[in-house]
């Protein structure tokens, strides 16, 4: 266990209404605080798997950057995404986690049958194999460092 300004509370604001609460940081210095760790609001995080060969890894990477999905930074309850990548056996894993405010704002983009992967025609032909579905889970709480990357 860590002090308390060291553990991250979960918001609880509905996530259509959440906001990013920044602080908790220590003094650096007379009149600065130091943002430090902050506390993400309550989020949805859509989790899918895709494989590829090694061939095709960079190419396929590629089609990913610097968004996942054509347009999706600006679509309505986007909060952020993130792309990882390992070699697995043969084949190259891909994981993308996209973070929403709510799964409305998911089936917004996915569709009706919200669980169904989004997988554009062009980068089918760069896959092996891939999951049909994405998984949703509620983001609990988490715990980041200085708010650089948003």
């Amino acid at each position: 266990m860590g002090t308390k300004e060291d553990q991250c509370e979960v918001d609880n604001t509905p996530a259509q209404n959440a906001t990013i609460k920044r602080g908790g940081g220590k003094e650096r210095g007379a009149g600065t605080e130091d943002p430090g760790w902050c506390t993400l609001a309550r989020m949805v995080a859509r989790v899918w798997h895709g494989y590829t060969t090694r061939a095709n890894a960079d190419a396929y990477e590629a089609m990913l950057t610097p968004e996942l999905l054509p347009g999706l930074s600006s679509a309505k309850g986007f909060r952020g995404s993130y792309l990882l990548r390992r070699p697995a056996d043969e084949e190259v894993e891909f994981i993308t986690i996209i973070l929403w405010d709510s799964l409305d704002d998911i089936r917004a983009i996915a569709g009706a049958d919200y669980e169904r992967a989004v997988i554009p025609e062009e980068r089918r032909s760069l896959l092996t194999r891939w999951n049909e579905k994405a998984a949703h889970y509620d983001v609990r709480s988490s715990k980041v460092g200085p708010m650089s990357f948003l």
